[in-house]
Parts: C-alpha cells; structure tokens; sequence
C-alpha cells in the first residue's frame, strides 16, 4: 500500500493520481464538515444516483462489497499498468490492458524461473 501524505497541493510539481484524489478528497471532507459545524441540526444529505443513495462505482461497475478492498485494488491495477506501459520498449498504452491477479499469482507459484 502507498502511503500519500497531506497538503499535496501545496508541492511545485505535477501530481500523481493518488495525490490528486486525496486533494479532492480532503476538500470534500473539509466542505461536509463545515456543513455540520456551521448547520448542526440540518439532516445529512445524500445524493440520489442512478442505482440508490451514495452508491460507488468503478469504471462503470457498481461496487456493492469490499469497497476499501475494491477502490486499493483498482487504483493499483491503474498505478501498475500506467508504470509497465511507461517503462516498455516501445512504450505501449496500457490504459485499457486488464490483468487476472489470481491467474498471475498462480503462474508464479508455479514458475521455475523469476517472474
């Protein structure tokens, strides 16, 4: 797991995915807590989507278990294509590229040589 530490923001470079969703995050908890301290008997709110009330969906999938489980896994999966697309000779586009993790983790147990 990655740790990503506070105040990205406030760096002089460009950010990484994660960088960017824990800054859009932080101002999305600061904005809901500013709410509750400034309207404390107001009723919390929910938007309604599609598929129910604060539902999450990953690339169009409706996450309904395992949701911290899910968003790590998808967000290492993107990480990872993102880094072997980089670092191919010739780069390749892996944006769409989708790995079977239980598949691959059975082929190194079973494989003689490093993986």
């Amino acid at each position: 797991k990655k740790h990503v530490y506070g105040h990205q923001d406030d760096l002089k470079r460009p950010l990484t995915k994660l960088e960017i969703l824990n800054c859009r995050m932080d101002l999305a908890a600061k904005h809901i807590a500013r709410n509750r301290i400034l309207h404390p008997t107001l009723p919390l709110q929910f938007h309604k989507t599609s598929v129910g009330f604060g539902s999450i969906s990953i690339s169009g999938k409706l996450v309904t278990s395992r949701i911290q489980h899910n968003l790590y896994k998808h967000i290492a999966h993107d990480n990872l294509m993102e880094w072997i697309g980089k670092h191919s000779t010739p780069r390749i586009d892996m944006s769409a590229a989708n790995v079977s993790w239980k598949s691959y983790a059975r082929a190194r147990k079973q494989a003689t040589f490093a993986l």
